[in-house]
């Protein structure tokens, strides 16, 4: 009988570790370069990790898909998983992807949703995103409909959306530039 039992423990603790707490990001088109320039050619540095831990950041893992193709993971605060994608070629773009363990709100409430978007951009603490953070929260007062571009500066836009998946929140802020 101890034998069963230290069998089972075995499969129910293996097969916990092989959850992933981390759960794929829906795919995106990935940016390529442009007709006729080969991917060497692309103005866009090498990708580098943008989260660091610290503050409501407790984990982070960086992962390089391609030469300008990454994904960034992160636990934060409060149960909050976070994916990063990080594309492009000829312009810079990210989709900041945050996963919260319940929806406290209907996402017909925009204003508040909006707001929570900005609040978690701020918590992650990247100091280049602060014009961003700062645009979503002169939005918060007459928000836009989801997924509409919102004009950040002469380059840069960013579009928040919200939906619902497996019993969480997913708040997605897509931000994009040209270089």
């Amino acid at each position: 009988m101890t034998a069963r039992r230290a069998a089972l423990a075995a499969v129910l603790l293996l097969g916990g570790c092989a959850h992933d707490p981390f759960p794929a990001a829906p795919r995106t088109k990935p940016i390529r370069p442009p007709a006729g320039r080969a991917a060497a050619d692309c103005t866009r540095a090498p990708l580098r990790p943008l989260l660091k831990s610290g503050g409501a950041v407790l984990s982070t893992n960086f992962r390089r898909l391609s030469p300008h193709e990454a994904r960034e993971t992160a636990r934060l605060r409060g149960s909050i998983l976070l994916t990063v994608t990080h594309d492009g070629c000829t312009r810079t773009g990210y989709v900041f992807r945050f996963r919260l363990p319940e929806r406290p709100r209907p996402f017909t409430a925009r204003k508040y949703w909006y707001r929570r978007a900005a609040r978690l951009m701020e918590a992650i603490g990247i100091e280049g995103l602060r014009d961003m953070t700062a645009a979503l929260r002169r939005t918060v007062s007459a928000p836009p409909p989801y997924g509409t571009w919102i004009k950040v500066g002469d380059y840069q836009r960013i579009a928040v959306s919200t939906r619902s998946e497996r019993r969480a929140a997913i708040v997605e802020v897509r931000y994009g530039t040209a270089l």
